[in-house]
């Protein structure tokens, strides 16, 4: 702990220390002060999307942990999040001491679910919406089916080879829709005589 004319004292290392108040002529008072243990910094990340879950780590040994709001609940003891509501919570790591470290978290919502026809043929397209506009359409496998913006809620899904693709539609915070479109194949051409 740091001296002060004024009292304030400043803690240096964990520990117990006697604080003296001492007059001039030699009289003083004394009292114990303890520095407790800062944790260190929680680690994380900084956004979740609604209805997932993380996990958040602290060094520092022998604390607990809580969240401020009900937009996500935290463990008290693995520090294992579950986002509850879209919004943002204060989470905190708290030692026996009362000291603690805090990190705020925001709960992103998921886009609106995607809907549409999901099985195509082989050399046809398909048209799947979403409610929540302007977000990010991709295909996990482009040779099956590739999807591009249409409007500002739709994606156009063309098909290649069949296959199933999931296609996802995804916020600038990361939080995505999915479905799984399926391309059968194309018979082959008919053969036999045109007229009877």
């Amino acid at each position: 702990v740091g001296s002060s004319a004024s009292g304030i004292i400043t803690g240096v290392a964990a520990g117990t220390t006697t604080i003296s108040y001492i007059l001039a002529n030699g009289c003083y008072k004394t009292t114990t002060a303890t520095v407790n243990t800062s944790p260190a910094t929680i680690s994380g990340a900084d956004h979740m999307c609604l209805t997932k879950t993380a996990t958040y780590t602290n060094t520092t040994p022998g604390g607990t942990w809580s969240s401020a709001s009900s937009a996500l609940t935290i463990s008290a003891s693995s520090g294992l999040a579950t986002s509850v509501s879209a919004g943002s919570s204060l989470i905190s790591y708290n030692m026996p001491g009362g000291c603690r470290a805090t990190k705020l978290v925001n709960v992103a919502p998921l886009p609106a679910a995607i809907t549409g026809t999901t099985g195509i043929c082989q050399g046809t397209n398909t048209t799947l919406t979403s409610a929540t506009p302007s977000l990010t359409w991709a295909s996990s496998n482009g040779t099956v089916a590739t999807v591009n913006t249409a409007t500002p809620t739709t994606g156009t899904v063309t098909s290649g080879t069949p296959g199933v693709a999931t296609i996802s539609y995804t916020s600038a915070a990361g939080c995505t829709q999915t479905i799984n479109v399926t391309v059968y194949a194309t018979p082959d051409t008919i053969a036999g005589d045109n007229s009877l």
